[in-house]
């Protein structure tokens, strides 16, 4: 039997829709750029922009970008729409080198990363958006994470979803905070390869000697499959995050398929403890996401919010402070 375990009171900040449905922008631009031998090279390349309609330019907002194809990614609407970022779907149409690469950055697909970093300062020109991060999947995810090993300095966090790094072909340059998503049955992606990747910016984020704090995360379908180890106390506040997803095969872990486990909740809530602070009046970034286990086992909760440190959390349980 599974029980849902509640959180009751916690105070936050909601967007809400002003009837009109957002949509995709299709951008395209001329990106000059070099080949891996430093030739010139004038590419035709796209990106889509998804922006929530009830958020304003007059305040800067972050932005999240998949490197996932040709296509958007309407699977992260929802959580742009409640939480309040940029959804910008990178294209690899165009790109000489066929498509986003699981080879060596600095030879295969060079330009891919001056086309992501042209994409990242044209959004921030065009929507006032500021912190940047990224997720792939497959090799979508290898790009992602090769992007953060290349140009840290861009980025806020980046993640991957099934995917791991070629640990002698990418290397990280500067710590970064990572979150990574592997499931124990994907037949595409090794587990043991994923978790090496992991230990590497473990590395080079300083938290080889750190402890992880286990979370026990909800997998509605199928309760109690689900786990995520943090790394916390990393060089420059930085983290490192691993979730295993028993028997999670090479998809995006959704709501409505195998353990029901949604990674976009939790994806978001790891990016948003990375959130430049403008100060201010606290405000939650991040809302706690329901979470259903097997009668009597542990289930975890987690926040996150802006604001004039320091900031304190309260939680309550059926109105008493615990």
């Amino acid at each position: 039997t599974a029980t849902r375990a509640a959180l009751l009171v916690l105070c936050g900040l909601a967007l809400a829709g002003n009837g009109f449905a957002a949509t995709d922008v299709k951008v395209s631009f001329t990106l000059n750029t070099t080949v891996a031998n430093g030739a010139p090279l004038q590419e035709n390349r796209i990106y889509f922009l998804y922006r929530p309609d009830n958020l304003l330019k007059t305040t800067p907002v972050p932005m999240v970008l998949v490197t996932d194809g040709d296509r958007p990614a309407g699977y992260l609407h929802r959580k742009a729409d409640q939480a309040g970022f940029l959804v910008v779907s990178c294209s690899y149409a165009g790109n000489s080198t066929g498509g986003f690469s699981n080879g060596n950055p600095r030879i295969v697909g060079f330009e891919d990363y001056d086309y992501i970093t042209e994409v990242i300062n044209r959004v921030r020109a065009s929507d006032n958006a500021n912190d940047a991060f990224t997720v792939g999947f497959s090799t979508g995810g290898h790009t992602s994470l090769a992007y953060a090993c290349e140009r840290p300095s861009t980025l806020r966090a980046a993640s991957s979803v099934d995917e791991f790094m070629g640990l002698t072909t990418n290397i990280p340059s500067a710590p970064l905070p990572i979150i990574m998503f592997e499931g124990t049955s994907d037949a595409s992606v090794g587990y043991t390869p994923v978790k090496d990747t992991v230990e590497t910016w473990r590395a080079k984020d300083g938290l080889l000697n750190a402890n992880p704090v286990l979370t026990y995360e909800s997998s509605f379908l199928i309760p109690g499959r689900v786990s995520q180890a943090t790394w916390r106390g990393g060089i420059g506040g930085t983290q490192v995050a691993f979730v295993t997803i028993i028997g999670g095969t090479h998809q995006y872990p959704m709501r409505d398929v195998q353990t029901g486990y949604d990674f976009i909740d939790a994806l978001w809530a790891f990016f948003s403890q990375f959130l430049t602070s403008t100060g201010g009046s606290p405000k939650i970034v991040s809302q706690p996401a329901n979470n259903i286990q097997i009668s009597g086992e542990p289930a975890s909760f987690r926040v996150a919010a802006t604001g004039t440190a320091p900031i304190r959390y309260q939680w309550q349980k059926n109105g008493v402070d615990i």
